[in-house]
């Protein structure tokens, strides 16, 4: 994360590194990616650099971290719209996270992410987080939005053991999508959709039968 410096920097001059950095990843992969690149277009030295970050791979977690923030704003945008209705919400979301990284504005980004294997670097990061709790913190913040009622748990506890599982399954889509581009020059956007909303509906309606039921 970045260092407290870059917090107090005023509001343009941390949005002009971000917007020098978005401009980097989306056009190199991290290992390719420069500091020297970004320092340039921000206009700040070598030195102010690591006064705010700890290295490259810290400011490249923290543009994901961004990302994931704001993808976290449509999740609740999406809630509100279906009533809190979690199952309804997430067959949105994925029409949107799908198209987002394959067809939206960081499209690249992820294609370069993938091609270098740097999400690697997120994955360094979030060991730091302290994952659980991480996982724990971004399953309270959807559970406030979600209309219990409409869901069979016992408590909390049970909410965050679906969500895992939905929200895991968003990041496997993902990756098999970016693998499948990689390998066949494009993804199926909507058979990745399709899949991902039958795995939802096992989880909704579940997969066993009832016994003495057909």
């Amino acid at each position: 994360m970045p260092k407290q410096t870059f917090f107090n920097l005023p509001a343009e001059k941390r949005q002009r590194l971000l917007d020098a950095a978005q401009v980097e990843f989306r056009t190199y992969s991290f290992s390719e990616a420069s500091i020297s690149h970004i320092i340039e277009r921000a206009n700040i030295s070598r030195g102010s650099f690591y006064q705010y970050f700890e290295d490259k791979a810290d400011l490249y977690a923290y543009y994901g971290q961004m990302m994931k923030k704001d993808y976290g704003a449509k999740l609740v945008k999406i809630l509100r719209a279906n009533q809190g209705d979690y199952f309804a919400s997430f067959r949105s979301y994925i029409d949107l996270i799908v198209d987002e990284v394959f067809q939206g504005d960081d499209a690249l980004f992820y294609a370069k992410m993938m091609e270098a294997r740097s999400f690697e670097v997120f994955h360094k990061f979030h060991q730091k987080k302290a994952p659980r709790l991480e996982d724990e913190r971004d399953a309270r913040f959807i559970y406030r939005f979600v209309d219990k009622s409409k869901l069979n748990l016992s408590d909390f506890e049970d909410f965050k053991m679906l969500n895992n599982l939905v929200v895991g399954g968003i990041f496997h889509t993902i990756m098999q999508g970016l693998v499948m581009k990689q390998a066949q020059g494009k993804a199926d956007l909507e058979r990745l959709k399709q899949n991902y909303k039958r795995m939802l509906d096992l989880l909704q309606y579940g997969a066993g039968k009832t016994e003495g039921k057909c």
